[in-house]
């Protein structure tokens, strides 16, 4: 097994809130899934752990999230200042990306939102300073308020029309139309 990573099948998965976390996680940057090798982050425990957080140290090297297959939502800030962060993957069946989500994620630098998510709730990209890019489908209807505060360097990439069209000019967000 390579230094900083964690492996796990996901079983055992009903653990209680703790501030502790995985024990030496100092260095963890991704968990591999064993079921599928696809390479997750520390934080999507949550998706299978209800009220599980993140260590502090651990939000500090993630740089990499890939979201499950199968997650719906994610949840109100889930990946909140986990400051290395430069890419997240969404799978499609994703629907909520929610309140604060990746509040001051400040390495992020482009997201792109999968078709079927409808709504993005307030903060949820709230002062990611190196957000450039974000792709968001036509699907997104409902966006929260202040979704990209303090994200000086952001174009929404949108379908022509789109809500997420609208939510850009009326917030003084560069736009650039997509298919």
């Amino acid at each position: 097994m390579r230094m900083g990573v964690w492996s796990s099948g996901f079983s055992n998965i009903n653990r209680k809130r703790t501030r502790k976390g995985f024990g030496p996680a100092k260095n963890l940057k991704s968990v591999i899934n064993n079921k599928t090798g696809e390479a997750h982050c520390c934080a999507c425990f949550a998706f299978y752990t209800k009220g599980y957080e993140m260590k502090d140290n651990c939000k500090q090297n993630v740089t990499s999230v890939v979201i499950p297959e199968g997650a719906t939502e994610i949840r109100a800030y889930e990946f909140e200042e986990c400051t290395a962060l430069t890419s997240v993957g969404i799978p499609e069946g994703v629907k909520k990306i929610g309140q604060g989500a990746f509040r001051s994620c400040t390495a992020l630098t482009s997201v792109a939102i999968p078709e079927g998510v409808t709504t993005i709730e307030s903060v949820a990209f709230w002062e990611c300073r190196e957000l450039t890019s974000v792709t968001i489908p036509a699907s997104v209807t409902e966006f929260g308020k202040n979704v990209f505060m303090d994200c000086s360097k952001l174009t929404i990439r949108a379908p022509k029309g789109s809500k997420a069209e609208e939510y850009a000019m009326e917030n003084h967000i560069f736009f650039e139309e997509c298919e």
